[in-house]
């Protein structure tokens, strides 16, 4: 009997272990886990015309993001380039998802550079205090 608690109580806790660490699925608003850099705006003295201009910026990196998608739907990467009767080109694999990679840091980049950039001074300072917090 006392087995069959113990061991009960075992799976529970490895189960429940198991689901914390790997987190929220999906939307996670509710769970605080936005990037730093929007928690940090919020704390800001945005001007109408800031915030108008962020929403601008959201909603284009939106429709970007969804014309990348569709490329990707449509052009799709074709896993049978990188193989031949004598193997795997490992260079043009790694050649490939770098440059797909650099392309994705690149247009965050340029996003925060966006950001910063539409800042006054004073909010400038304020921003790299609390980034850096």
């Amino acid at each position: 009997m006392k087995k069959s608690i113990i061991s009960g109580l075992v799976i529970i806790s490895v189960t429940t272990a198991s689901l914390m660490a790997y987190g929220p699925k999906g939307d996670c608003k509710g769970f605080g886990n936005k990037p730093k850099i929007i928690k940090v705006l919020k704390q800001l003295d945005l001007t109408d015309a800031q915030k108008e201009i962020l929403k601008e910026m959201k909603t284009a990196k939106k429709e970007q993001r969804q014309k990348m998608r569709e490329e990707m739907r449509t052009t799709g990467t074709d896993m049978g380039q990188y193989f031949s009767d004598t193997g795997f080109n490992k260079s043009a694999f790694v050649s490939d998802k770098t440059t797909k990679i650099q392309t994705r840091v690149n247009q965050k980049a340029d996003h925060i550079e966006k950001i910063y950039n539409m800042l006054d001074d004073t909010q400038k300072q304020e921003f790299v205090k609390l980034i850096q917090e």
